[in-house]
């Protein structure tokens, strides 16, 4: 089933495609915390089975650029109280995979969005709404190895950012940015965990607060 309405505007997303590079198996055994999520498969639709109470999820998909195959998909669950829309799925590139996912809370509103920026099947960009889709966290993959390497918190009424890295890629957030929003982007602070016990041992910059 197909949807009439025409929704090219979603294809005004911006799509940073950065280098490819090998992709470590190493990748798989790390926590879902720092490990990234596939992508690619648009989701279908599947009825609930006889006697369950599971809700069945429903797709309704639309072809945008008239080349016969869907680039843009509705997922709803439907129970006996109806159906909701609970993710959007894109096909940004025309390949026939998905590369960007937006999901949706009760209100409608998008509270996490998950972006292949380099069309190889791996997600490498996730933000994450409050509601009022207000951006509060973003992660990302840099080097695209499956796993995140930086965390992006942002404080819109402080007017600061915080950055953490994973600069060496092991898995682990060991470095920490804090700066200020404005005309111009100041650091005021870096602070290092040095020995991987998850405390920054080594602080750096006029907005530092020292360890007590």
């Amino acid at each position: 089933m197909r949807l009439s309405l025409s929704i090219t505007a979603l294809l005004t997303a911006t799509v940073a495609c950065g280098p490819k590079s090998n992709k470590k198996n190493a990748a798989a055994k790390q926590s879902l915390t720092t490990q990234a999520e596939a992508i690619g498969i648009p989701t279908q639709s599947k009825p609930s089975a006889e006697g369950s109470t599971e809700p069945s999820i429903e797709v309704l998909s639309e072809d945008i650029n008239g080349d016969q195959r869907d680039d843009v998909y509705y997922v709803s669950t439907r129970d006996e109280n109806g159906a909701v829309l609970v993710r959007r799925e894109l096909d940004l590139n025309w390949d026939g995979q998905i590369d960007m996912r937006s999901w949706l809370d009760e209100n409608g509103e998008v509270v996490r969005e998950e972006m292949d920026g380099d069309f190889d099947g791996w997600v490498d960009w996730i933000d994450h709404y409050k509601p009022g889709q207000i951006r509060w966290k973003a992660e990302a993959d840099t080097d695209y190895n499956h796993a995140i390497d930086l965390v992006i918190l942002f404080q819109p009424e402080s007017q600061r950012v915080e950055r953490q890295l994973d600069t060496d890629g092991d898995g682990r957030l060991e470095r920490r940015e804090n700066w200020t929003m404005g005309e111009n982007e100041t650091l005021t602070c870096t602070e290092i965990d040095a020995d991987g016990d998850g405390k920054y041992e080594v602080q750096f910059g006029e907005g530092c607060t020292p360890n007590g």
